[in-house]
């Protein structure tokens, strides 16, 4: 028993273990199985990317029942660790990104080397020659640097998310869904006013921040299967 429950004290070390499954389903399966647990079983959790499973590395043998169940559950950690990686890193770059163009859009100064390289883009590459006016209207500077601000709140909770990307599933979610309506606008206002077609590669992007939180967001709340499994083995 020692054995096992240094394994639940390993376990709840780990930041990743929220993300897999609950301490009580974690519990039940290891009551049940913890005369053929081995040192696999820890070696994985220490470094589930380079510990296969192999049933002959088992100090106790174990029956095909346990081998099965065994199997799954790491099967289902190591999917689970690979998504929540992929998770997290995409919570990072929209909130880098986003931190990158609130400071844009909060600095007169920025805002106007901004507006410079996006006429040069659009002549450049889609070969449209336009003027893209500074605005010097005090309430239209105001607006823009309370985007700005707005831009560097919303960067810095989706970082600050990254690190347990579970507890923040409603900001995700609605942060998907806030990206879905602005990037459908952009492209809206470029299409409707024949605005620069470098506009189009910003709302394209938001939209693909949106796809990507709006489907993590499912993924992080969809019903963990591995359990009835567990129990079917049995």
């Amino acid at each position: 028993m020692n054995f096992c429950f240094s394994i639940q004290r390993s376990l709840c070390t780990r930041k990743d273990f929220p993300d897999l499954l609950t301490r009580m389903e974690f519990d039940r399966w290891l009551n049940f199985h913890c005369a053929g647990l081995s040192s696999v079983f820890v070696e994985f959790f220490q470094n589930p990317s380079r510990v296969p499973f192999s049933p002959h590395k088992l100090r106790s043998p174990l029956s095909y029942s346990d081998t099965t169940t065994l199997s799954l559950l790491i099967v289902h950690c190591s999917a689970n660790i690979a998504s929540m990686r992929v998770i997290r890193l995409f919570l990072v770059l929209g909130g880098l990104f986003n931190l990158g163009m609130g400071t844009i859009f909060f600095s007169n100064s920025f805002l106007q080397s901004f507006f410079h390289a996006a006429t040069r883009i659009e002549k450049s590459v889609f070969g449209r020659e336009m003027i893209l006016a500074f605005p010097n209207d005090p309430v239209h500077q105001l607006l823009i640097h309370g985007f700005g601000a707005g831009a560097l709140i919303l960067g810095a909770t989706l970082l600050y998310s990254a690190r347990e990307p579970r507890r923040f599933v409603p900001f995700i979610f609605l942060d998907g869904l806030g990206r879905l309506l602005y990037g459908s606008t952009m492209i809206c206002y470029v299409l409707k006013y024949s605005l620069l077609w470098t506009i189009l590669i910003f709302g394209i992007v938001e939209l693909c921040f949106a796809l990507v939180y709006l489907g993590s967001s499912w993924y992080l709340t969809r019903p963990v299967s591995v359990t009835s499994r567990m129990t079917a083995t049995r």
